[in-house]
């Protein structure tokens, strides 16, 4: 302030302050006030990407009434979708197998199988076998990693649907006369679990009150009769390629008791 006879003046000094840079990685968006919490944005690579406040990160603040300055913040791994019920394919297919997962780029994939390494850390997602054998059966499972870290799937079950070959070995059995008279599946593999049916003498089998077929495919014939001796074989199919097997013969013979024996018997049952 400077006097000058009787008045005074009043000088004003201004000082001008440049704006300082803003970093690379920051950004500038008009937005309402409601609206200055959170963003997301879509990389050029199609991805989203976080934004946030750059008040919250300790420094800025609004350019003006309805701007303000954003900073991108790098995203962890996360998988888009996660293996669902096991899947069965055929022998001899291509089976490609896909880990559908996003973040911060660049994201590096790797695979395992049965907890052993089946590739190293690339930038490719799928995984391809060209031809399934049996061997490639079992739980698969994808890695993804970025700068942020790294996250491991859940397991993915592949089961390869095949039919081995029944034993070619026919099989002798004698059961006593009113006895139970139980025959077994004959050994077979089998992905999955194959249908089977009952023959006898090239006649298929119908359970009834005396005969009955059990989960594990047993036969069971109770207080076997001499008319139930004969060949009996199952026909195994495989329902999902399609596959159908015949078992060798289990011949079976009902031994009958002496007219002494079965007098006996009815004596000790008055």
């Amino acid at each position: 302030m400077k006097v000058s006879g009787t008045r005074s003046s009043i000088f004003h000094r201004r000082q001008i302050i440049k704006p300082t840079a803003r970093p690379p990685s920051t950004r500038e968006a008009s937005l309402e006030p409601q609206d200055m919490a959170l963003l997301q944005s879509i990389s050029a690579s199609g991805f989203p990407m976080e934004m946030t406040p750059v008040e919250a990160h300790g420094h800025g603040s609004l350019l003006d009434q309805q701007k303000v300055v954003f900073i991108l913040d790098d995203v962890v791994p996360y998988f888009k979708t996660e293996p669902g019920l096991p899947q069965i394919h055929l022998e001899g297919n291509r089976l490609v197998l896909t880990c559908l997962a996003e973040g911060s780029w660049p994201l590096e994939f790797k695979w395992t199988h049965n907890d052993s390494e089946l590739t190293t850390y690339t930038s490719e997602y799928k995984y391809v076998i060209p031809s399934l054998q049996r061997l490639d059966a079992g739980f698969y499972r994808c890695i993804v990693r970025n700068r942020m870290g790294a996250l491991l799937q859940r397991r993915s079950e592949v089961q390869v649907a095949y039919m081995g070959d029944f034993t070619d070995a026919d099989e002798r059995r004698v059961v006593s006369e009113g006895r139970a008279a139980v025959l077994s599946l004959p050994p077979i593999s089998s992905c999955p679990r194959p249908q089977v049916t009952w023959f006898r003498d090239g006649h298929k089998i119908i359970p009834s009150s005396r005969i009955a077929i059990t989960l594990e495919n047993q036969l069971v014939i109770l207080a076997a009769a001499a008319s139930d001796a004969g060949a009996y074989y199952v026909q195994a199919v495989n329902e999902r390629n399609g596959e159908n097997k015949t078992s060798p013969p289990v011949h079976l013979s009902i031994a009958t008791r002496e007219p002494q024996q079965r007098e006996n018997r009815n004596v000790s049952k008055r």
